[in-house]
């Protein structure tokens, strides 16, 4: 009995060592185990953020920010997907254009923001990712400078707000204090996939008589149709609003034509409405080329030579001419123009060619109008004839 019980202490005594050795190199393997965790990188927990980087500092010329890492103006990738460009100028810059583009090899780059083009101020954003991201400031003319400033963060943008927000009428400055005695062509990204919306043209001074805008539209800028025909501007130094009827498009040329030498300037911006918001009813067919539904008419009376007014100026708005046709008692020569006051003779601009020895003339445009106007619409005969016909428009 005495063997057993000291058996029982020596086998309860060898297992009170084992539960404190083993107490003892738990400690150690937690420890072990915490130290293996901490050397792994379980991916970033926050939301990364760039910036604010300078990436255009007082540029007078067109330029990029840098593509070499560790230089002040490149842009490091932390995986930001939302990009933000916000600029400002100085002096007197007269037009600009500035962009984000991004690329996949640091290389070849696209385009991935709208472009902006106030010559006082503005934003663009984008929300995508590419390894490598720039600023890119395409274009400048005038006196000043930009500098531009980027900012990118990983988490989803919401709605857009303050100066990055486009849901209702968009602006695009396009000009300021332009020489109105040169001609200029303005080449933007419609923000919207449409040409609607106005122009809004306003002279310094008294400016150039006959001066012309007119746009062009189409998917890239090796593919553009008329949009708005060469317009003739009034000389006054008040704001002329020029209506842009809706085209399904992605990019635009605004020209300027000026007739004579001018010591004024002008401004000139586009304001996009909100797709689907013209105030006439368009049909987009299948080639997305819209139709106008051509409403009105006025008789033609011809009893002279030169011109002779058949539709009145529309005002704000623009004149669409789907059909003509006028006969004559005598031959002639015959044009459609506009122009104006009183039979267009300020300002006069050829819609047409000239129809030369007819005695008729019909001209059918299947509803696609691409006669348009701001100004008064005449015909244009050669002799002195007696004439008479229709004409099927719409307005607005």
């Amino acid at each position: 009995m005495v063997e057993k019980i000291r058996c029982q202490k020596l086998e309860v005594g060898s297992q009170n060592k084992k539960r404190k050795r083993l107490a003892f190199l738990l400690p150690s393997v937690f420890y072990l185990l915490t130290s293996f965790a901490h050397a792994q990188f379980l991916g970033y927990t926050a939301p990364q953020t760039v910036g604010p980087i300078t990436c255009i500092n007082a540029a007078a010329t067109p330029t990029t920010s840098s593509s070499t890492p560790g230089t002040a103006s490149f842009i490091p990738s932390l995986g930001q997907s939302v990009h933000y460009l916000t600029y400002t100028t100085s002096d007197t810059i007269q037009t600009m254009s500035i962009q984000l583009d991004g690329s996949f090899n640091n290389s070849t780059w696209f385009r991935v923001s709208e472009t902006a083009s106030s010559p006082g101020s503005g934003a663009v954003s984008a929300n995508v990712y590419y390894p490598f991201i720039r600023c890119n400031l395409t274009s400048v003319t005038g006196g000043g400078s930009v500098t531009a400033v980027y900012t990118g963060t990983s988490v989803i943008a919401g709605n857009p707000a303050g100066i990055f927000n486009t849901s209702g009428v968009y602006t695009k400055v396009l000009a300021t204090g332009a020489p109105a005695n040169a001609a200029a062509t303005y080449s933007i990204t419609l923000p919207k996939g449409s040409t609607g919306g106005v122009l809004n043209f306003l002279y310094s001074g008294p400016g150039p008589a006959g001066s012309t805008l007119g746009t062009s539209a189409g998917p890239d800028f090796n593919h553009l149709d008329t949009v708005l025909s060469p317009t003739v501007l009034s000389t006054a130094a008040t704001v002329q609003t020029i209506r842009v009827a809706d085209f399904a498009a992605n990019v635009s040329r605004v020209v300027y034509s000026p007739l004579e030498a001018s010591a004024v300037t002008y401004d000139l911006s586009y304001s996009f409405s909100t797709v689907g918001s013209s105030s006439v009813d368009v049909i987009l067919w299948p080639d997305s080329q819209p139709i106008f539904w051509c409403n009105r008419t006025a008789s033609i009376s011809i009893t002279a030579s030169g011109n002779t007014q058949i539709i009145a100026d529309p005002g704000t708005g623009l004149t669409y001419i789907c059909h003509v046709s006028v006969a004559f008692n005598a031959v002639t020569n015959f044009q459609l123009t506009n122009g104006i006051g009183t039979n267009c003779d300020t300002g006069t601009n050829s819609l047409t060619g000239t129809y030369q020895s007819v005695t008729a003339v019909t001209l059918a445009f299947s509803n696609f109008a691409p006669l348009q106007s701001t100004a008064a619409i005449c015909v244009n005969s050669s002799n002195t004839v007696t004439g008479g016909g229709v004409i099927i428009y719409t307005q607005f």
